[in-house]
């Protein structure tokens, strides 16, 4: 017997009116030859606005989206800060970022690409993740979700892990959850064959938002979300994401799991963010070799 979504959360919905959503990607590098184009970035932002703007899966109004595609260093700062500085502490804020990630050689932080990164001054076309998460912190939102699809994104984590940085329990009244598609000594891969093909780590977060998983229940949390993609990708020897759950271990991500819910009703609601307990757990895998000669790295 299949259980309505709505009878097993007993919980208060969030209005999907309150979910703000800005999506970042770089494809295309033209100050610098150096630095390799990846088209597969703009399919990446393509299909998620889809996925989530689908009433049947997320359901984010369009008003409350902002893309952001090939834009420069000051373009991303500025876009970013306007956009989480207009977030109330009822919005939950969904941050998504894809492109390059680079590790400086003078300071050995990783820095963000954008449309005018040059590999000789990557900390000045650039943007370091410092001030990435800073900005990001500006938000008065109390329920933030934080994606970075990038090579060394998993540098993000120590700055919410690390005792001696400015990001330990900051905010401790916030609910942050951090998701990077590689931990921070690794890169992330993307189909050089298929264009207009996902990456790797996006286009497996895109399937289990659309397919659902086994799970034994009609809803999904963000945990098994992040699950599911880690063992996707482990099958396919490719890098598996780390992640950071911060204040935030009754916080879950939820819509309709339709690999369980065959009975779905069009008339219920599609998708809620809500507070139930679920466990935390830390996942930190490691990349296995023998990488597919036909895919290249972020």
């Amino acid at each position: 017997m299949k259980t309505n979504v709505l009878n097993v959360l007993k919980s208060k919905e969030i209005d999907t009116n309150n979910i703000k959503v800005i999506l970042i990607g770089v494809s295309k590098y033209p100050d610098d030859k150096q630095v390799t184009d990846v088209p597969n970035i703009r399919t990446n932002i393509n299909l998620l606005k889809k996925t989530l703007t689908n009433p049947s899966i997320l359901g984010v109004n369009e008003n409350n989206f902002v893309v952001s595609l090939n834009k420069s260093k000051i373009d991303i700062e500025v876009e970013l800060t306007d956009f989480v500085r207009n977030t109330t502490e009822n919005d939950t804020l969904i941050v998504y970022y894809s492109g390059h990630g680079f590790i400086s050689n003078e300071n050995f932080k990783l820095y963000l690409s954008t449309r005018d990164s040059n590999i000789n001054h990557i900390e000045s076309t650039s943007i370091c993740i410092d001030r990435f998460v800073e900005i990001i912190n500006l938000s008065f939102s109390k329920q933030k979700i934080i994606l970075l699809d990038s090579c060394h994104s998993g540098y993000i984590h120590d700055l919410f892990n690390d005792e001696n940085s400015d990001f330990y329990n900051l905010n401790t009244s916030e609910k942050v959850y951090v998701i990077s598609s590689s931990s921070v000594d690794e890169p992330s891969y993307y189909p050089t064959e298929s264009k207009n093909s996902p990456t790797y780590f996006t286009g497996e977060l895109i399937d289990v938002l659309t397919n659902g998983t086994e799970n034994g229940k009609s809803y999904l949390t963000i945990n098994e979300v992040f699950n599911k993609i880690s063992r996707s990708l482990k099958n396919k020897n490719l890098p598996v994401p780390s992640k950071t759950n911060l204040n935030s271990n009754k916080t879950v991500f939820v819509h309709n799991n339709y690999t369980d819910f065959s009975d779905f009703n069009e008339n219920s609601n599609k998708s809620l963010f809500t507070n139930i307990f679920t466990s935390i757990s830390l996942l930190v895998n490691y990349f296995k070799s023998d990488i597919n000669n036909q895919i290249n790295e972020l």
